[in-house]
């Protein structure tokens, strides 16, 4: 194929899904409800966090990222200010980043999901911050959003793949991605950096000639992969 034609594709899509998660973050007069199915039955929604966001839910992301903190690359003393800080810069001001609420028939907030750091050339992107923040409301929620989320990506996004990252000690959340199909790339070895108001996980640059603290597993699957067990 033609290398300017490609360009011109890439180019295409990349606005294509640039728009689209713009205007689920800004369009405040339509929101978009993407059905999370059991089975046939609609029994949840995921419904994207907008700029219209309101003080209810930053603390629910903070408490909630806070009782998650040791799934967390980055831990530090979490509050509601920083939290509304990360929301504004790094989700709705992020044009390549949405976060979906996982909401219930009721109205009520289950936990959240996203999408995240976009590879237009691989038409590839990255699945982000997968939270149960409810831990005793509808057994099997994160399994179905996801799958829900799955599908959205590859059938309006037109996404070929999605990857994410995940500590290789996280059994439960592994035995979710893996349930929904997704399939190991590689582990990726980790060191701790710690600072006064700070402890991070980073990616250890040396391999074997550093001491490795940790992994992250990386998982990936493909818009074929997908359609496969979906037939």
């Amino acid at each position: 194929m033609d290398k300017s034609l490609m360009t011109n594709e890439n180019t295409e899509f990349r606005s294509k899904v640039l728009s689209t998660l713009r205007a689920l973050k800004f369009d405040r007069g339509s929101k978009l409800m993407i059905p999370i199915y059991n089975k046939e039955e609609v029994v949840a929604h995921l419904v994207p966090l907008t700029a219209d966001f309101t003080n209810e839910e930053v603390k629910l992301l903070a408490e909630w990222r806070e009782a998650n903190a040791q799934w967390f690359p980055s831990q530090f003393k979490v509050t509601e200010e920083g939290t509304k800080k990360w929301v504004q810069a790094q989700v709705i001001e992020a044009e390549d980043r949405i976060l979906f609420w996982i909401q219930a028939l009721d109205g009520s907030l289950l936990g959240h999901i996203g999408l995240y750091r976009f590879d237009f050339e691989d038409r590839s992107c990255e699945i982000d911050n997968v939270m149960r923040g409810k831990q005793d409301a509808m057994p099997g929620i994160m399994t179905m959003a996801l799958k829900s989320l799955l599908h959205w990506s590859f059938t309006t996004l037109e996404l070929q793949a999605l990857t994410l990252r995940v500590f290789s000690d996280n059994e439960r959340a592994i035995v979710l991605y893996q349930r929904c199909g997704f399939e190991k790339v590689r582990d990726i070895p980790l060191k701790k950096v710690v600072s006064e108001t700070m402890t991070q996980w980073v990616e250890s640059e040396n391999g074997s000639e550093e001491k490795v603290e940790r992994y992250f597993r990386q998982f990936r699957i493909t818009k074929l992969k997908y359609d496969t067990q979906n037939k």
